[in-house]
């Protein structure tokens, strides 16, 4: 990469952030980057996908079944990820709080591996589970 595009890369900014509001919205994009975020709450891995018509949009990996769910699928840079929000869930379990649900698809591994469970522990505490996206 060229010092030019590093700097047009720097003043574009960051890309959107992709927040589902209803049950079955979806983005789908070929993962491009993983960021590292900081939230109120502990760090936070942010996936940057690249949709079809070159918009980049960033996923904030907040919920723990969103974590679960890229980890379970373990993209690479350059796979294509789709990602549906599944809505908030009643828990099964007793005493445990509704959660944000999704499910997470990856094409292959056609890049290097990425290790999607290293903020697990903040995610198993993420108080942000709790936390509407309105």
């Amino acid at each position: 990469m060229s010092y030019q595009e590093l700097i047009d890369q720097a003043k574009a900014g960051y890309p959107e952030s992709w927040i589902p509001k209803k049950k079955d919205e979806a983005l789908a994009g070929k993962l491009v980057k993983v960021d590292k975020g900081n939230t109120a709450f502990g760090p936070c891995k942010i996936a940057v996908l690249e949709t079809e018509d070159g918009t980049k949009r960033s996923v904030w990996l907040l919920h723990t079944t969103l974590v679960s769910q890229f980890e379970q699928a373990n993209p690479s840079i350059g796979d294509i990820v789709a990602i549906v929000y599944l809505g908030q869930v009643k828990s099964k379990t007793e005493g445990h709080s509704d959660y944000h649900s999704y499910r997470v698809v990856s094409d292959g591994n056609e890049g290097g591996p990425i290790d999607w469970a290293s903020e697990k522990e903040y995610a198993n505490e993420n108080p942000l589970d709790d936390i509407p996206f309105e």
